[in-house]
């Protein structure tokens, strides 16, 4: 019957990346104890991790008639509402978060990925770029700001973030495409060909990264590789 320790473990649980075990001890917390409306948001947190959307939209609601003022609280309901394209009402919510706590990075990258979905370009690179500056160490912001410099034309600092991505998730075969992509645009033909080597260790069925692969190894005059990726592009896109 001991809900703080029911609790604590499901703060451990969710810490070491068991997030199931960790909302399975904080709802046997609550049902020890239903006034620690505090465990609403962690559970809600808990549950969108876990993919199970409709549970944390619960608690979030929860969270709201307790009357949480935190901004964990907003950024559950914001992410809540990201996972409903709700976009505009998710911006509101991660912008609310950051009301409370400018230092949120989590909530700083959604709203640059909310300003991303409602075709607001330089809003969101501008918020990209904060969120790397608030955690240097931020992956997926870095990422995302490479796609929004690529989309936007603007290759050498696409190329920068991409760079950033692997420097701090060097298994990310999609950071390596898009920055072999990215070197190809800057007309950097060696680069881009180390670059998709690094990509094809873990993406072996996009016929247009061949394709572009073969084109930079004949840009370097190596033109057997290059006809093997061009003859695996065709392989896998006849068309």
């Amino acid at each position: 019957k001991n809900a703080v320790a029911y609790s604590k473990l499901g703060d451990i649980y969710v810490a070491g990346e068991q997030t199931e075990r960790g909302a399975q001890n904080y709802e046997k917390a609550l049902a020890s104890d239903p006034s620690l409306t505090e465990l609403y948001v962690p559970l809600g947190m808990a549950y969108l991790k876990s993919g199970d959307v409709a549970k944390a939209e619960i608690y979030a609601e929860k969270a709201d008639a307790a009357g949480s003022k935190s901004a964990d609280g907003a950024l559950l309901r914001g992410l809540v509402l990201y996972k409903q394209n709700k976009n505009s009402e998710a911006l509101a919510s991660f912008e609310k978060a950051l009301s409370i706590d400018p230092q949120n990075s989590s909530a700083r990258y959604y709203e640059a990925a909310c300003y991303d979905r409602l075709n607001q370009g330089s809003q969101s690179i501008a918020a990209y770029k904060k969120t790397v500056e608030q955690d240097p160490t931020y992956a997926p912001a870095w990422f995302d700001l490479g796609v929004a410099y690529y989309n936007a034309g603007d290759y050498n600092n696409a190329a920068e973030a991409y760079q950033q991505t692997i420097k701090y998730d060097p298994d990310n075969a999609q950071a390596h495409a898009n920055l072999a992509s990215t070197y190809r645009q800057l007309e950097r033909y060696s680069d881009a060909n180390v670059e998709y080597l690094a990509a094809n260790q873990g993406i072996k069925n996009d016929p247009d990264m061949y394709n572009e692969w073969g084109y930079c190894l004949g840009k370097t005059n190596e033109w057997d590789k290059s006809v093997a990726r061009l003859e695996t592009a065709s392989e896998l896109s006849p068309t």
